[in-house]
Protein backbone atom coordinates (compact mmCIF):
# COMPACT_ATOMS: atom_id res chain seq x y z
CA UNK A 1 0.00 0.00 0.00
CA UNK A 2 1.31 3.41 -0.77
CA UNK A 3 2.65 5.62 2.03
CA UNK A 4 0.37 8.48 1.02
CA UNK A 5 -2.85 6.15 0.92
CA UNK A 6 -1.80 4.41 4.22
CA UNK A 7 -1.06 7.57 6.25
CA UNK A 8 -4.78 9.07 4.97
CA UNK A 9 -6.47 5.99 6.26
CA UNK A 10 -4.71 6.07 9.61
CA UNK A 11 -5.72 9.94 9.80
CA UNK A 12 -9.11 9.17 8.80
CA UNK A 13 -9.67 6.38 10.37
CA UNK A 14 -8.00 6.26 13.75
CA UNK A 15 -7.63 10.06 15.05
CA UNK A 16 -6.00 13.37 13.51
CA UNK A 17 -2.28 13.21 12.95
CA UNK A 18 -2.00 9.72 13.18
CA UNK A 19 -1.20 9.15 9.70
CA UNK A 20 1.78 12.59 10.32
CA UNK A 21 2.90 10.75 12.70
CA UNK A 22 3.72 7.12 10.58
CA UNK A 23 5.34 9.45 7.99
CA UNK A 24 7.33 10.55 11.03
CA UNK A 25 6.33 14.08 10.61
CA UNK A 26 5.91 14.05 14.10
CA UNK A 27 5.76 18.03 14.44
CA UNK A 28 2.92 17.89 12.00
CA UNK A 29 1.06 15.59 13.58
CA UNK A 30 0.83 17.07 17.20
CA UNK A 31 -0.01 20.18 15.53
CA UNK A 32 -3.34 18.11 14.53
CA UNK A 33 -3.41 15.88 17.19
CA UNK A 34 -3.33 18.23 20.02
CA UNK A 35 -6.39 20.35 19.35
CA UNK A 36 -8.28 17.57 17.83
CA UNK A 37 -8.07 16.11 21.32
CA UNK A 38 -8.56 19.36 23.64
CA UNK A 39 -11.77 19.74 21.42
CA UNK A 40 -13.01 15.72 21.45
CA UNK A 41 -12.69 16.00 25.41
CA UNK A 42 -14.32 19.42 25.50
CA UNK A 43 -17.14 17.69 23.19
CA UNK A 44 -17.83 14.78 25.30
CA UNK A 45 -17.67 16.88 28.63
CA UNK A 46 -20.66 19.39 27.13
CA UNK A 47 -22.54 15.97 26.23
CA UNK A 48 -22.26 14.52 29.62
CA UNK A 49 -23.57 17.44 30.88
CA UNK A 50 -26.36 17.97 29.03
CA UNK A 51 -26.88 13.97 29.79
CA UNK A 52 -26.75 15.05 33.80
CA UNK A 53 -29.27 17.24 32.92
CA UNK A 54 -31.70 15.01 31.52
CA UNK A 55 -31.37 12.26 33.82
CA UNK A 56 -32.01 15.07 36.96
CA UNK A 57 -34.98 16.33 34.84
CA UNK A 58 -36.41 11.85 35.03
CA UNK A 59 -35.00 11.60 38.44
CA UNK A 60 -36.67 14.61 39.86
CA UNK A 61 -39.99 13.81 38.38
CA UNK A 62 -40.58 16.67 36.51
CA UNK A 63 -40.53 14.65 33.16
CA UNK A 64 -42.23 11.07 33.02
CA UNK A 65 -40.67 8.16 32.00
CA UNK A 66 -42.26 7.99 28.51
CA UNK A 67 -40.49 8.26 25.80
CA UNK A 68 -42.18 10.65 24.03
CA UNK A 69 -42.28 12.99 26.85
CA UNK A 70 -38.36 12.81 27.18
CA UNK A 71 -37.89 13.15 23.36
CA UNK A 72 -40.04 16.48 23.83
CA UNK A 73 -37.83 17.60 26.71
CA UNK A 74 -34.82 16.65 24.75
CA UNK A 75 -35.69 19.87 22.36
CA UNK A 76 -34.95 21.90 25.23
CA UNK A 77 -32.26 20.75 26.24
CA UNK A 78 -29.69 24.06 26.30
CA UNK A 79 -27.46 23.58 23.75
CA UNK A 80 -23.75 24.65 24.58
CA UNK A 81 -21.63 26.54 22.04
CA UNK A 82 -18.64 25.13 23.22
CA UNK A 83 -19.96 21.92 22.65
CA UNK A 84 -20.56 23.10 18.89
CA UNK A 85 -17.40 24.74 18.66
CA UNK A 86 -15.37 21.91 19.71
CA UNK A 87 -17.54 19.35 17.43
CA UNK A 88 -16.42 21.71 14.38
CA UNK A 89 -12.86 21.90 15.59
CA UNK A 90 -12.67 18.46 15.36
CA UNK A 91 -14.34 18.00 12.22
CA UNK A 92 -11.44 20.27 10.60
CA UNK A 93 -8.55 18.53 12.21
CA UNK A 94 -9.78 15.67 11.08
CA UNK A 95 -10.20 16.45 7.24
CA UNK A 96 -7.27 18.83 7.44
CA UNK A 97 -5.19 15.60 8.81
CA UNK A 98 -6.50 13.46 5.99
CA UNK A 99 -5.47 15.42 3.05
CA UNK A 100 -2.44 16.65 5.01
CA UNK A 101 -1.36 12.83 5.02
CA UNK A 102 -2.64 12.24 1.44
CA UNK A 103 -0.25 15.24 0.15
CA UNK A 104 2.47 14.69 2.73
CA UNK A 105 2.70 10.98 1.82
CA UNK A 106 3.05 11.62 -2.05
CA UNK A 107 5.24 14.17 -2.21
CA UNK A 108 7.67 11.21 0.17
CA UNK A 109 7.08 8.46 -2.62
CA UNK A 110 7.69 11.63 -5.13
CA UNK A 111 11.59 12.32 -3.53
CA UNK A 112 11.80 8.35 -3.17
CA UNK A 113 10.84 7.61 -6.34
CA UNK A 114 13.49 10.22 -7.58
CA UNK A 115 16.23 9.09 -5.13
CA UNK A 116 16.14 5.32 -6.09
CA UNK A 117 16.11 6.41 -9.93
CA UNK A 118 18.99 9.26 -9.82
Amino acid sequence: MKKSVKAALWSGLAFPGVGQFILKRHQRGMILFVPALISMVLYVKGLLQQVDFVMSKIESGAVPLDPVAISAMLDNVPQSQMVEIAFWVFVVCWVIGIVDAYVLGRSLEVSDASTKSA
